[in-house]
């Protein structure tokens, strides 16, 4: 995509023609619309009407430039790049772009006026723009003692993002630069702020100036959607205890009356695996394999009768193994139309429960695994200052409210603001730093 751009085609993307398609084909799908996004996001940062390519300013030949204003350069393999500034007068701000992560750096100033070798920061491909424009405010501007400034006011010496760039008083939204939405929590909207995606890392060059750091803190409402992935559900060694006390049947071997699940078929003594019958594997649960139990995806319901045959019904219940740490959902059980049990969310990191549960008299049994809200979010976040943490949220989802934060940062000349991912899952982790603002106190 970066080659193309760079030297002035129009990419497109033919997508495939399947409705959900997987593995290696959905990861290079999502590659290749990733990489778009990038893209346009600098054509729309450059006067591209007037940039033209021009190899022969690039040692990689891959270059698109208004000579003497703007460079945007591609280095497939990173590393070194020479480029020929005659063209240019004084300096010019340098910005690096990782394409792989969606971060980007500033870097020292080039000198203009003829070649210079520039040296990108990170391993592998890289993107380097350098603008006459833009040269001069990298340095954060520090506000006089006994004034508030909003850290969305000031630039970032660096600024790294899980998905399309960091916004200034915005949501994330998707891959483009300025794409986002008003910054909103909980049903509550913020006119400042920072929107990010999971991982994200931003750094503030303060100089010691601030004594604190306030914001609210949550998982953005634009990722309410209602998208599947991940709810792999078992109800491991699920068992009717008959009236006797004695063990009678597992669940398994019982003739349901009906069974929904909302990706493939629901399994028998395996997990549900793909959309296919039968093409689970051994249930597993926190590493320990059962033999029997029923393995299905969210949003699921498995319908029997009893005939009030039956004392207790008991499993272990989770998210398989198969699918690591990702997914959240809850397990129920329902007895002739009262709820027996409510496992609450269970995420994919969470350890397995056991039910054990009366189901003397009931005649007809409900076994019913929701989304627990994975696709809501869930995001840590972290304060960090001249390497020391200051604040760690905990896990922060999206049925949360926004959460007020206060920390000291008195003396700080470092501060990086971290979002992490919180449950395996980086979909929809729309995390915002809303109101985010620096104070500096009287002395």
């Amino acid at each position: 995509m970066w080659k193309s751009f760079t030297r002035g085609y129009n990419p497109i993307l033919m997508e495939m023609h399947q409705t959900n398609p997987m593995g290696d084909a959905r990861a290079g799908l999502v590659a290749a619309r990733i990489a778009m996004g990038h893209t346009r996001g600098y054509s729309r940062k450059m006067d591209l009407a007037a940039a033209t390519p021009r190899d022969d300013l690039s040692s990689t030949r891959y270059c698109l430039a208004t000579p003497g204003k703007e460079y945007l350069v591609y280095l497939p393999e990173g590393g070194e790049v020479t480029v020929d500034l005659s063209a240019a007068a004084g300096s010019l701000a340098v910005e690096w772009f990782n394409p792989m992560t969606g971060a980007g750096n500033q870097g020292p100033m080039a000198q203009g006026g003829g070649k210079r070798s520039l040296t990108a920061p990170f391993e592998g491909e890289a993107v380097l723009y350098l603008s006459v424009d833009s040269a001069g405010g990298s340095r954060t501007r520090v506000a006089p003692k006994g004034r508030m400034v909003y850290l969305s006011d000031l630039p970032w010496v660096s600024a790294e993002n899980g998905w399309g760039p960091v916004e200034k008083d915005m949501s994330v939204g998707q891959t483009r630069a300025r794409d986002g939405r008003k910054l909103t929590i909980e049903g509550r909207t913020f006119a400042k702020g920072i929107g990010v995606h999971s991982p994200s890392d931003i750094r503030y060059a303060l100089d010691g100036s601030y004594d604190t750091f306030e914001a609210e803190i949550g998982v953005d409402d634009e990722i309410r959607n209602p998208f599947f992935e991940a709810d792999h559900g078992d109800w491991a060694d699920a068992r009717l205890i008959g009236r006797d006390g004695l063990l009678a049947v597992f669940v398994s071997e019982l003739t349901w009356l009906s069974a929904t699940s909302g990706y493939g078929p629901a399994e028998r003594d395996t997990s549900n695996g793909g959309e296919r019958a039968r093409d689970g594997r051994t249930i597993k649960l926190d590493g320990r394999t059962y033999a029997k139990g029923l393995g299905v995806h969210a949003p699921s319901e498995l319908r029997y009768e009893l005939g009030g045959k039956y004392k207790t019904f008991s499993a272990d219940i989770g998210i398989d193994d198969e699918v690591g740490n990702k997914g959240a959902m809850t397990f129920e059980v329902w007895g002739d139309g009262a709820k027996l049990y409510d496992s609450g969310i269970m995420r994919g990191m969470s350890k397995t429960k056991t039910v054990d549960v009366s189901v003397a008299g009931v005649n007809e049994l409900r076994l019913v695994a929701t989304e627990g809200g994975k696709h809501e979010g869930a995001v840590t976040f972290q304060v960090w200052g001249d390497g020391a943490k200051l604040y760690d949220s905990g896990l922060v989802d999206g049925s949360m409210p926004a959460q007020p934060i206060k920390v000291k940062v008195t003396g700080v000349k470092d501060l990086r603001l971290i979002v992490t991912d919180g449950d395996g899952n980086i979909m929809c982790d729309h995390a915002d730093w809303a109101d985010a603002r620096l104070i500096s106190e009287y002395n």
